[in-house]
Order: C-alpha cells, then structure tokens, then sequence
C-alpha cells in the first residue's frame, strides 16, 4: 500500500506485533525533518505571541475583575492602559462598568484613550450612563470624553442619561456640549422624550432649560407632552 505526500512517497511496513509504521528513503528524511523543525518553530511563536497578548491584556483583565490594588501595581509597572479584549473593550470601559471611579481616574493618568469604542461602538461615558453615575461621567467629562459622543444608532450619551433619570449627568453633559435636540436614527426619539416617558422630571427640567425642543416629534409623531 502506498500513500503519496506530494512527489514523495512512503512504504508501509506491518511489523511484528501488528503496528503500521511508516518507512522512508534517504531522500525523504531530510523533507521530513525540515517539515518538523518549521512546525516546532511555528508552534513557539504562536507560544511566545499568545503569551504577549495575555500579558498585555493583565490590566483589562485586573479591572474586569475590579481588583482595584492589582491595577495600581500593574499601572506601576507600566501595563498598556490602551490594550483590547477580542470585542474592543478597553481597561476603562470595565472601570465605567463597575462605576470605579479611582481606577478610571487613574487609567486616564497613565493615558487612557477616554472616546474608544468597543466593537459595539460603544464608549466608556455611555456606559457610565447607563449606569446613571453621575461621579464618572465627570470624572470621564474632566479627561476629555466627547459630550456628544454617540452609538452607532445615533444615541448619544445624554439620550442614555436622561432615560436613566441622573440629572446632575444630565446637567454635567448638558454644560460640555451636548446637543439637547439630538435625535436617534430608529425613532427619531431625542433626549427629552426619554427623560419624560421614565417620568425623571429633574432631568426633563435641565434639557427643557438648556433648550430641547418641547415641539420635537418622534418618527412615530410622538411630542414630549404626549
């Protein structure tokens, strides 16, 4: 039985005891080791670059764990405050998810970028949004984070503070340039729509003041007032 390796060949020898062992020619043992060193050789820099990879992302991972003394050390050690997971997410998008504000302040000492976006296009004031943290979205604001930043859908982050209610987010996004009338791509639904339909009047009362339109309409034809 013959079994072809591109113009090589190998014979097959049934030796006793019943085990298939492959047999080569002078010729094709030199081929064979070339091939086995490469394969090694590759095995090690994917090693090597996977291990890289792991440790540029200790810091990510320190702060996704919200271990707040490991990303002290780590920051000491001059860890990558920029580096990425898989989906974008930064070492400051975890501190704006577990409302940390001493570690986002630190990140953005050690130069964090304040306006990246995960693979959702997603920023860090966004999500502190979302979580109504008034102290981050300062704290954000303070490090250079867009007021107007928007997601993909054209929601922008005064949308998100508005519909979760924080008037002093409101307030502080309102002051460094949000846009009070912007309006979402899917329903044309703008910052005051939202504040009113959760029924978060202090909000309501900061967009009405800054000048959101109280005759604005949804796609739907909808007002703020109904």
């Amino acid at each position: 039985m013959r079994q072809e390796f591109g113009s090589q060949t190998s014979r097959v020898r049934r030796q006793q005891g019943g085990f298939a062992g492959f047999r080569f020619s002078n010729t094709e043992r030199p081929m064979a080791n070339t091939r086995d060193r490469v394969t090694a050789l590759l095995a090690l820099v994917l090693c090597v670059s996977g291990g890289i990879q792991a440790a540029e992302l200790d810091l990510v991972d320190a702060v996704e764990r919200n271990d707040a003394e490991a990303v002290v050390a780590l920051l000491s050690d001059g860890a990558d405050v920029n580096a990425a997971q898989p989906d974008g997410a930064t070492a400051l998008h975890w501190a704006a998810h577990w409302d940390a504000v001493d570690s986002a302040r630190r990140l953005l000492e050690a130069g964090a970028a304040v306006n990246a976006v995960n693979d959702l296009g997603v920023a860090p004031l966004a999500i502190a949004c979302r979580n109504g943290n008034a102290r981050m979205v300062d704290t954000l604001l303070a490090g250079g984070a867009d007021a107007r930043i928007a997601e993909p859908s054209g929601e922008t982050a005064l949308m998100t503070c508005a519909r979760t209610g924080s008037a002093q987010a409101v307030e502080l996004l309102l002051s460094g340039g949000a846009v009070p009338n912007a309006s979402e791509r899917a329903s044309g639904q703008t910052a005051l729509m939202w504040a009113v339909a959760g029924r978060h009047t202090s909000a309501a009362r900061a967009l009405v003041e800054a000048g959101a339109d109280l005759d604005a309409r949804s796609h739907g034809q909808f007002t703020p007032l109904r």
